[in-house]
């Protein structure tokens, strides 16, 4: 791809977007106020060989790793490409590999090189979309991965992060790292996924087993969960995957 295809791609038609996704084109026309979070993680240099271009929305949300060594000539590559897509707010933290963001200077460089962007580092942003505000917190920090047990791979997640997310209950969690994770799921903070996550971290007891099993008779029985819990999508948006990250997988859409 050229340095022209790069600077002067368009975003895609609204043609483009229903026929890609009739049902979610049809639900935000029914829901004006709806705000489209486009999810992107570990691209690792990769940015130009992930699916493209990236689907429209309100919000551009890159989660980290953005590079592999973190030298500000990878990181000015793929700001470059951050800031020319078709996204009215775009925002991305630095991960584990991007480790010339560390640097106050080079930080500065690129940050003024490229306004269109936001960088969040244990900080937050309003952002005001379809005339509604979203308070977005960001942050590199990982306590200590290992455990926890939601799009991690089989328990490569952080404990310490899933006790805050049970304090704040996010409407959205945008995360990355561990590849192997991709993908998307909705957590409903209730006691039964309590149960779940204790039964997952080998300390649970018949109660918990009890609680989990009823909760899904509840939901075969009713078909739907009671409004008055609350629930946050999680989204493991790592693009980079694969045995040996030879995949390049696409982003992610949420609607909130």
């Amino acid at each position: 791809m050229s340095l022209d295809d790069i600077i002067y791609r368009r975003g895609p038609t609204a043609q483009e977007r229903f026929l890609g996704s009739p049902k979610q084109s049809l639900l935000r026309w029914a829901n004006s106020d709806m705000i489209r979070l486009v999810c992107i993680s570990d691209t690792h240099n990769a940015h130009q060989s992930i699916p493209s271009p990236l689907p429209g929305g309100d919000i551009l949300m890159h989660a980290g790793d953005l590079t592999n060594s973190g030298t500000e000539a990878e990181l000015d590559d793929v700001l470059s490409w951050l800031a020319v897509q078709p996204h009215a707010h775009e925002i991305f933290i630095g991960g584990n590999h991007d480790v010339g963001l560390s640097d106050a200077k080079t930080l500065d460089r690129l940050l003024a090189a490229y306004p269109e962007l936001t960088y969040l580092e244990d900080s937050e942003t309003m952002v005001t979309a379809c005339g509604r505000s979203l308070r977005i917190f960001g942050s590199p920090r990982t306590p200590r991965y290992g455990n926890a047990h939601h799009l991690d791979a089989g328990g490569l997640g952080c404990e310490a992060l899933l006790r805050a997310l049970w304090v704040v209950r996010p409407l959205v969690h945008v995360f990355g790292h561990v590849h192997a994770g991709r993908g998307v799921e909705r957590v409903r903070w209730s006691p039964a996924q309590q149960a779940q996550e204790r039964l997952c971290a080998g300390i649970g007891e018949w109660l918990d087993i009890i609680r989990v099993v009823s909760e899904l008779i509840r939901l075969m029985v009713f078909g739907r969960y009671r409004v008055s819990v609350q629930e946050t999508t999680l989204v493991n948006a790592a693009c980079v995957h694969g045995w040996r990250d030879e995949l390049r997988g696409a982003a992610f859409v949420v609607d909130i």
